[in-house]
């Protein structure tokens, strides 16, 4: 017979049990030293659970009991990352790391060895999230996405019981130079242990489903299951490697960071050290690359990290990695396979790519059966031939790429690969610029080039004119109605109904698609002319720092090229993009067509409502969606918070807000609903 226990005993039991079993799950997920048997640890959740039974108004939504106790989701919500995630430049050799070094120390005026010193880890081959906590409290999780846009994990993030929940607040008030209430973003690698991946597979297997390929895919399927039910059971494990604005937390390096993150029980890579030296971190790749397959969990090489975090700031970043860091990456899985043709593809800048059609081979767990040979000299260089056997491997474990032809296993007979006189689809001559390794065809109408351009130009990132698909693409160059995007804006409906199916319908909803493009972000603008080098970051970085896309056409290489995050490839290809008369003509004719370029706030050239403000959006919006809403409000100069705080400016909200909306109320923080908020935006900016 259970012992009855009053509310107030109650109430101190989940305390202390919540506490000793987060513990436990700290020693055991995270430093895979359990002091405790199964058995015992299952004692005590038992016991958690049976108390909350009998007093169900003391469950916690933090507590070990609740990690999966979230119904299935219809869809995934956006986070906007605060600080932007980006990715990481690569090498594979000792001279590039060796390269590296060098140009970091340069950049930094260091000449003695000891002034410099690095941060080396495991890099884990996972999924890289961002997980959000107020004062101790997990309030959201997101994948990366893009850098900039993340999607909102928060409930499978929960049912990882690496990741706690809550950090035990006399934990962080035992930092007194911490700044409170705190507010970070903690940054790490979800990944699936190798005995979780393989006891997956095995239960696949007897289910009569196709295993996982491999354990990041495995991974990353498991962390967007809309079901958190079935991410729990899938045995996923997290492991951190930095904090998004270290510095703002008053600490100094990189190791000062992993440590801080370790006493809050946020698990840290006990294989990270400190190397001084190339030598020692060359020595440090070796002996990780040693115990590869010893561990229980997938490595791809290793992060080399500058350990000053005021240098790290000194060096900054470019649009999509910070140079700062470093991956460096173990050799490739390889393969054999045989090339039955190769091929010529026509992309959008005119570039003639030889791609190589293969016997379907699998490589690091992926059936591949296309390869890049990348240009003609490669080509030439290897002595690539059709009906080779040849060696394929994932470059950076990546992207599939040949090394070399089996000469001894050579058909008779072979001949070797010349690139075509003419363009393989509109027939015109192929040129080659002086210190150029591509083979350009000389038409810029071509309809391959054309084809991806529109493509391009259409795509969700850049114009994002919904419903202009492939297949109206093809159509529409067929039949000679679009020459460039310009045309795009003077399309006549009557034409479009000729198309295959296009009905009355889809044509009116076209055309509503392209007349709501002529409203359109000045970046996203810019990235859908489809610059060479030019992406979505450096797009938007040139717009804040110009403010003026009529700037950005007349800045010189010398000017583009001192902007951080601009580098010379980039600076290059603006300057010759803008300085050609096709597109010349192209961009005066779109920019005539009607399209309103709208602009980010920039408190030195414009004075918006929401300047400074900080906004939460919470509840369901009726006349647009939620990523549409985040946009306007980073137009109008509001920063978007995740949460409710006393920080906080102004809450928007929709249908269904919940508990933001009353927390608001109670913090007398100004509440703004959906009417108002489209009417203090204005109609340019809807």
């Amino acid at each position: 017979m259970k012992k009855k226990i009053t509310k107030k005993q109650a109430q101190s039991r989940i305390t202390q049990l919540i506490k000793e079993i987060n513990y436990h799950n700290y020693l055991y997920y995270s430093l895979d030293n359990p002091v405790i048997s199964d058995s015992e640890y299952d004692i005590l959740f038992k016991e958690l659970k049976d108390i909350e039974f009998q007093f169900l108004e003391l469950i916690l939504p933090d507590s070990p009991t609740q990690r999966i106790g979230a119904p299935p989701l219809k869809a995934f919500d956006t986070i906007i990352h605060r600080e932007p995630m980006l990715s990481l430049d690569n090498c594979m050799t000792d001279k590039d790391l060796r390269s590296f070094v060098m140009r970091v120390k340069k950049a930094l005026n260091v000449n003695s060895p000891d002034e410099c010193s690095f941060i080396v880890e495991p890099k884990m081959d996972g999924l890289a999230v961002e997980l959000n906590y107020q004062n101790g409290k997990f309030i959201n999780g997101s994948t990366r996405g893009d850098g900039v846009t993340g999607e909102d994990i928060t409930m499978n993030i929960r049912t990882i019981y690496a990741i706690p929940l809550l950090i035990p607040i006399e934990n962080i008030k035992s930092i007194p130079e911490l700044p409170l209430p705190m507010d970070i973003d903690v940054r790490g690698e979800v990944y699936m242990p190798l005995r979780a991946f393989h006891r997956i597979n095995r239960q696949r297997a007897k289910d009569g489903l196709d295993p996982f390929a491999n354990p990041r895919n495995a991974a990353a399927g498991s962390l967007r299951q809309l079901d958190p039910q079935i991410t729990a059971r899938r045995g996923l494990n997290f492991v951190c490697y930095g904090i998004a604005n270290p510095k703002s937390l008053g600490l100094e390096t990189q190791w000062d960071v992993m440590q801080l993150l370790n006493r809050w029980g946020l698990p840290v890579n006990p294989l990270s050290v400190i190397c001084k030296s190339v030598d020692e971190i060359i020595e440090y790749y070796k002996k990780i690359s040693s115990m590869r397959n010893e561990l229980d969990y997938e490595i791809d090489g290793i992060v080399v990290k500058i350990n000053s975090l005021e240098d790290q700031s000194i060096l900054g970043a470019t649009s999509r990695a910070p140079r700062w860091a470093l991956a460096y990456k173990f050799p490739p899985a390889r393969v054999f396979t045989k090339i039955n043709k190769i091929v010529i593809q026509v992309g959008r800048t005119g570039i003639l790519t030889p791609i190589a059609e293969l016997e379907p081979v699998e490589v690091g767990g992926v059936v591949v059966k296309r390869a890049t040979l990348h240009n003609y000299d490669e080509v030439m260089r290897k002595d690539i031939r059709e009906g080779d056997t040849v060696m394929v491997q994932r470059a950076g474990d990546v992207i599939p790429a040949i090394v070399e032809p089996v000469l001894e296993k050579r058909p008779v007979g072979t001949m070797a690969f010349e690139m075509p006189d003419s363009c393989p689809v509109c027939g015109s001559g192929v040129a080659r610029e002086a210190g150029e390794a591509a083979y350009r065809c000389s038409n810029p109408a071509c309809p391959a080039q054309l084809r991806e351009s529109l493509k391009h130009f259409v795509s969700r990132k850049a114009m994002n004119i919904d419903g202009m698909g492939e297949a109206i693409i093809d159509q529409l160059i067929e039949k000679n109605i679009i020459k460039d995007p310009s045309d795009l804006y003077r399309l006549d409906p009557e034409k479009l109904l000729n198309l295959e199916r296009m009905g009355e319908k889809s044509v009116e909803n076209l055309m509503n698609s392209i007349e709501k493009s002529r409203h359109v972000n000045a970046h996203s603008f810019l990235f859908a002319l489809g610059i060479r080098h030019l992406g979505e970051k450096g797009a938007r970085l040139l717009i804040e720092k110009f403010y003026d896309f009529n700037k950005i056409r007349t800045a010189s290489f010398d000017t583009l090229i001192n902007i951080d995050g601009i580098g010379p490839e980039i600076a290059g290809s603006v300057v010759n993009f803008f300085s050609a008369p096709e597109n010349i003509r192209m961009v005066d004719s779109l920019l005539s067509s009607g399209i309103n370029l709208l602009y980010p706030y920039n408190a030195a050239k414009d004075k918006r409502p929401l300047s400074g403000k900080k906004v939460v959006l919470t509840g369901t919006l009726t006349n647009m969606a939620r990523q549409d809403a985040k946009g306007i409000i980073l137009n109008l100069g509001g920063e978007i918070m995740n949460s409710v705080s006393k920080n906080t400016d102004i809450v928007i909200y929709g249908q269904n807000p919940g508990s933001k909306l009353k927390k608001a109320r109670d913090l007398g923080i100004r509440l703004m609903d959906e009417d108002e908020f489209f009417d203090m935006a204005g109609a340019e900016n809807l």
